[in-house]
């Protein structure tokens, strides 16, 4: 899964300067058979200023824009994060029909 981002600003006559993202999200064949199958187009990844992030709309590319640039890195950070739960969901749509064995104590890697 790869997330792209464009960031653009526009000058406009009275308004000053806004600035856009156009975000987009690339699945490769095996992850969008996943969301396919499970239906995952609909389902809310994050939200933005009350707007919902929904998966489907971020496959097929949204664009938000915003008068202040501060807002705009919020709005990257929003996608970002979104995008890290959409990969989870779609790891866990193929973990389905498995087992997992889980071994006690669990070692995490910063405890060496």
């Amino acid at each position: 899964m790869k997330l792209h981002l464009v960031k653009d600003q526009e000058k406009g006559f009275i308004s000053g300067i806004s600035f856009k993202i156009t975000a987009k999200v690339i699945l490769n064949k095996e992850e969008e058979e996943l969301f396919n199958k499970y239906k995952a187009h609909k389902t809310v990844i994050g939200k933005i200023n009350e707007k919902e992030i929904i998966a489907g709309k971020l496959i097929d590319g949204i664009t938000y824009s915003a008068k202040d640039v501060t807002v705009l890195l919020e709005l990257e950070d929003a996608l970002k994060i979104g995008c890290e739960l959409l990969y989870k969901l779609i790891e866990t749509m193929e973990g389905f029909g498995g087992t997992e064995v889980i071994e006690f104590p669990i070692i995490h890697e910063d405890e060496d």
